[in-house]
This record gives C-alpha cells, sequence and structure tokens, in this order.
C-alpha cells in the first residue's frame, strides 16, 4: 500500500501523519471493493430483464424522482471526540423506496440506485481535499456493491419463500416473505460495513483502539435505525398493488416529511454541538 501511494501521492511522506492513515485506509478499502463492484453489477446485468423497461418506464422514472428526493432530505449524526477527531454519518429513508420499488420491480429497481449513487457523489466531488477525494471514491465503490448485492440476495429469499412480484395483497401469506427478505437486506448491510470495518484494522493495524471502535459503533447503530423503517416499504408495494399510485405517493410524501424532520433535528443538534 505504500509503495502505491507514493506512486500516487509523490508528496506522501511530507503529509501529516492523520493524513497518510486516512489515504491508506481509503485506498486499501478501494482496492478490495473494485472487483467486488465488478461482481455486484455483473449479477445485476444477468437477474435484469431489459425487455420490461418498455413497459416499465413511468414506474422507473418515479422510482428515479423520489429517490433523488430524499437524497436532498438527508439526515446525518456528527460526533467529536476530546482528541480532536470526529466522525460524520449522513443517509436517509430511501430503504422504504427501495423495499417497495423492490417488490413491484424486481431487479430492474437497483438500476436508479445505481445511476443516483454515481450521480450524487459525482455533484459533491467538487472542492474537495485530497483526503476527503479518496474518501468520496471509497463510499462510491461500497455503496455501488453493497447495496446491489444486499438487495440482489434479499429478492433470491423473497422468490424462494414463494414472494411474487409484485405482491398480490397484504395479507400474512404474502408479507412474511418479504419480512423476512427485508430482514435479510438489513442484515447484510450491517454485515458490509462490519467487513469494511475489518478490512481498514487489519491491513491498518494502527487504526486500531479505542476511538476506532467507538467510532464504528457509532455508525452501525446510526445505519441501522435508519434501516428499520424499511419495513414499511412492504405496506408501500402492497398500497400501490391493491389501491394505486396514488396511495403510494400519499405514503412516500409522510416519509419524505419525516426524513426532513430528521434532517431538522441533525441540524439543531449539530449547532448544539458546537455551542
Amino acid at each position: 500500500l505504500q509503495r502505491l501511494a507514493h506512486r500516487l501521492w509523490p508528496d506522501f511522506d511530507s503529509l501529516d501523519e492523520r493524513d497518510r492513515t486516512r489515504l491508506l485506509a481509503e485506498l486499501a478499502t478501494s482496492l478490495v471493493s473494485l472487483p467486488l463492484v465488478v461482481l455486484s453489477l455483473g449479477w445485476l446485468i444477468a437477474a435484469t430483464d431489459f425487455n420490461l423497461v418498455r413497459t416499465q418506464w413511468p414506474a422507473l422514472l418515479l422510482v428515479l424522482i423520489l429517490g433523488y428526493t430524499f437524497t436532498q432530505v438527508s439526515f446525518f449524526q456528527t460526533t467529536g471526540r476530546q482528541s480532536g477527531e470526529f466522525s460524520f454519518n449522513s443517509t436517509n429513508l430511501g430503504s422504504v423506496l427501495l423495499v417497495s420499488s423492490l417488490l413491484l420491480l424486481g431487479p430492474l429497481a437497483i438500476w436508479p440506485y445505481v445511476f443516483l449513487t454515481i450521480s450524487y457523489r459525482i455533484t459533491r466531488l467538487r472542492h474537495l481535499s485530497r483526503v476527503l477525494r479518496w474518501n468520496w471514491l471509497r463510499n462510491l465503490l461500497h455503496n455501488l456493491w453493497a447495496t446491489t448485492l444486499s438487495s440482489l440476495a434479499a429478492l433470491t429469499v423473497y422468490r424462494a419463500l414463494g414472494g411474487s412480484i409484485p405482491p398480490v395483497d397484504l395479507s400474512a401469506q404474502t408479507v412474511w416473505p418479504a419480512f423476512v427478505a427485508v430482514t435479510v437486506l438489513i442484515a447484510l448491510n450491517s454485515l458490509f460495513l462490519w467487513w469494511l470495518f475489518t478490512v481498514q484494522t487489519r491491513l491498518l493495524p494502527h487504526l486500531q483502539g479505542k476511538h476506532a471502535i467507538a467510532g464504528f459503533r457509532e455508525s452501525v447503530g446510526f445505519f441501522l435505525l435508519s434501516e428499520i423503517p424499511a419495513y414499511f416499504g412492504i405496506m408501500a408495494a402492497g398500497l400501490f398493488t391493491q389501491i394505486g399510485v396514488g396511495a403510494y405517493l400519499f405514503f412516500m410524501a409522510g416519509v419524505v416529511l419525516v426524513s426532513l424532520l430528521a434532517r431538522r433535528l441533525s441540524q439543531a443538534a449539530m449547532m448544539g454541538q458546537q455551542r
């Protein structure tokens, strides 16, 4: 890693020790994520029936618009420490939209999220320092393969348990396979976060310590809390099939308002910490 770092950044040795550590961590996890991105996108291409685009393009466009809306009302958690370091975690309630669209469209619903992940990250690439640019790349690669693999695995479990796409109704026979699939989705996302932390600490032992473990626990707890509402995506999919797109949009409007409220609370909490 250090040999590669010297090729990428000739002034690597002159950087601050904290910056060198962070750059090595981002470089390590980016390299490990590259083959996983290829694997996940290859599985997605193989699982997608592109003939459905002709008939389902209005639904895909709706998912794209709603997904973009959720990226604009993300909420966050900022934690500072006496050492001068801080951690920043950001997410939104787009998991509700993801689950509902997976149940309605199958693997085809993952493509809007691939597009949104890339476009969302690109818009934030400007005016970033070198360390943050590599953090941007690591997050982009991780989000691409983690979301894709967990979604495809959840769909595989859902179909294996007899679930139909789209769901017929909200009866117990229909809901329980979806409930298990969402549990698999959340569990895999948490596992992938743990894997990311393990790769960093194994390759870079100087990242181990109380501060690193505490920061990771805070991140996992924050993301788990934001993933639990994904179960409401089952209800949203049922509303779409039973009542129609109007009920679905009404439900999603409520989720957007909740995410907006969480964003306001995040801002208030950050201002309180600064004071």
